[in-house]
């Protein structure tokens, strides 16, 4: 087994610069073809591909237009549909804001309250940007799959991580640095597509069990309003 960090070299043009790898002194074994990496080392060769949103200055509610490039927020990311919500910006607006423009299968990261929850935008997204509420991930899928990243950036091992890294009271929140420090144990590719398809497998029978419970509890509440119905109209026998 091995904890070394990974060495990645960068795909895209233009001179790179390794990022720095994680201290693995404290970290945990892998398993057999596992290393550590930080998510700069993933990432897409785009120079906006780690991105903080923008200052809250720069996208007032004034500058909301009906239609046009989508604001992407926490809305979107909390409820896990990139369709939900309607802040739109012109296009000078987003031209002037392009830094923080988002594509499909980029990562949005909420930062405040639910932090760490994230979102893989679809295929079919609309062009637009993020909030500042948000950070987003332009990752190089050739390195890391992102519907992997985005279940690693959920599970108890990222969680530990932000709860000690979040500042903030009783509302954690997050910034960049904080995702850029975390420690991504990245398998083999085949290895993260495995391990994404068995997640996808397991919560859909959570659903599933959701659904039942859901809809037993809905049974029990009407056959409940019946028996009080009866009761009361003095036919409890």
């Amino acid at each position: 087994a091995s904890s070394k960090p990974v060495a990645i070299s960068g795909t895209g043009k233009g001179k790179y610069k390794e990022p720095a790898a994680p201290d693995t002194t404290s970290l945990p074994e892998l398993p057999e073809g596992w290393v550590w990496c930080v998510f700069e080392q993933v990432s897409s060769a785009d120079k906006q591909a780690l991105k903080a949103g923008p200052f809250g200055s720069a996208l007032k509610k004034d500058v909301y237009v009906p239609s046009g490039y989508k604001i992407y927020g926490q809305e979107q990311v909390i409820r896990g549909d990139h369709s939900f919500g309607d802040y739109f910006i012109e296009e000078a607006k987003f031209r002037e804001l392009e830094n923080c423009a988002v594509k499909p299968g980029d990562l949005l990261i909420s930062l405040v309250g639910t932090a760490g929850k994230v979102l893989v935008l679809p295929e079919n997204a609309r062009p637009g940007i993020i909030n500042p509420r948000l950070i987003k991930l332009s990752l190089n899928p050739s390195f890391i799959a992102p519907a992997y990243a985005a279940y690693m950036l959920q599970s108890a091992w990222a969680a530990l991580f932000f709860k000690g890294q979040a500042h903030g009271g009783t509302m954690e929140i997050l910034n960049l640095g904080i995702v850029k420090a975390l420690p991504v144990p990245l398998p083999p590719l085949r290895e993260q597509h495995r391990i994404v398809a068995e997640v996808d497998r397991r919560l859909s029978i959570v659903r599933e069990v959701e659904a039942e419970v859901d809809a037993n509890l809905k049974r029990a509440q009407a056959l409940r309003q019946s028996v009080l119905t009866r009761a009361f109209a003095g036919d409890a026998g």
